[in-house]
């Protein structure tokens, strides 16, 4: 028996999954996990795997693509254990199946401290397992409904990451990315949001100021109570400044006809309805003080591929619902840029100009 850490821990349950008949009682599964078992070298590999699948941790995503590779996977509601086991030896750990566990993605386990065992016989967590396999359920359509539900729930309810190279790029709900521009000016239509909130004060004021704009076909699409935006502040030329403006709002419920904007001739624009700014939110999904992030942020947000992302906004007109698309692959293209500057494998460049 050996004692492990990282980066040895990791490689010891990559070795074990390369056997062919492969166990794995593991309570939850992440993003990634799926991957390391198209690697094996035995074509008639046999995969088993006993889930956590009902309390959120366990992304249905992974276990449907486990499930299609040819794995059998079960659930059992009570499990908490790590445990990797094959021909090739065992593994017991603290490490979860997925990119936060297994430093499948090395970068998003900044922070995670874990630790485990290799086993050289396998043959006490291989009988371990077949001992609970046949107390395990197998997993229904409906099972995966259920859990997708929790999983969203415990996605929307994570706390604040402690780095941005955690983000998870690939979820099912990303932050929406919107600007703002500090020499707007608008008029809030007082009597209607009185009418549908019961009052109209300063913090009100404040919730409209920071909360996000609906033109028609923007609701359906995009709002739902609690989802995160991502705000920058654009000045001339569709250009973010020097001093980025990066904040977070968390949308809170729709006001219809609250405010209009003025317009360059001094009339007002259309009635525009808006998601108010949550006075209570929960924790941000990351901290965008972090200046690599600042400085990610602003070279992608500049790039010709994201153009769209800065384009002006007409009132009458939905703007996120047909950038739902481009808005992830800004997520993406963000973090890969920002793992390059946290790794020091390019100089940082300076932020874009303004």
């Amino acid at each position: 028996m050996k004692f492990l850490t990282r980066p040895d821990l990791d490689e010891a349950i990559r070795d074990v999954l390369l056997g062919k008949r492969v166990r794995c009682a593991v309570a939850f599964w992440g993003r990634g996990a799926d991957e390391l078992f198209s690697r094996s070298a035995h074509p008639e590999r046999e995969v088993k795997i006993v889930c956590n699948l009902k309390s959120g941790g366990t992304n249905p995503a992974v276990i449907r693509k486990l499930v299609k590779q040819g794995a059998l996977v079960r659930q059992r509601g009570d499990l908490h254990a790590k445990v990797y086991v094959s021909d090739r030896g065992a593994v017991v750990t603290s490490a979860n199946a997925s990119a936060n566990g297994m430093g499948l993605e090395s970068s998003e386990a900044i922070g995670w401290l874990e630790a485990g065992v290799v086993i050289p016989d396998p043959s006490a967590p291989a009988a371990w397992f077949e001992q609970i396999w046949p107390t395990c359920h197998e997993i229904t359509p409906s099972d995966l409904k259920v859990a997708q539900a929790a999983w969203q729930r415990r996605q929307r309810a994570k706390p604040t990451l402690k780095s941005f190279a955690e983000f998870d790029t690939e979820a099912a709900e990303l932050p929406l990315i919107d600007w703002y521009s500090s020499d707007a000016d608008w008029k809030t239509d007082k009597a209607s949001v009185r009418e549908q909130i019961g009052v109209y004060d300063d913090a009100v004021e404040d919730a409209i100021s920071d909360g996000l704009d609906l033109p028609p076909g923007d609701e359906g699409a995009c709002f739902r109570h609690g989802r995160w935006v991502l705000r920058w502040r654009r000045i001339g030329g569709k250009k973010i400044g020097k001093r980025t403006g990066l904040y977070w709002t968390c949308l809170d419920r729709v006001v219809k006809q609250a405010f209009r904007y003025r317009l360059d001739d001094g009339k007002l624009g259309p009635s525009l309805d808006v998601a108010l700014a949550l006075s209570n939110p929960p924790p941000q999904p990351f901290d965008v003080r972090d200046p690599l992030f600042q400085q990610a942020f602003a070279e992608t947000i500049m790039s010709e591929a994201f153009e769209r992302l800065r384009d002006d906004f007409d009132e009458q007109v939905a703007w996120q619902a047909p950038r739902q698309e481009i808005t992830r692959a800004f997520w993406q293209a963000t973090k890969a840029r920002y793992l390059v500057l946290v790794s020091g494998i390019a100089s940082p460049r300076k932020p874009a100009p303004g």
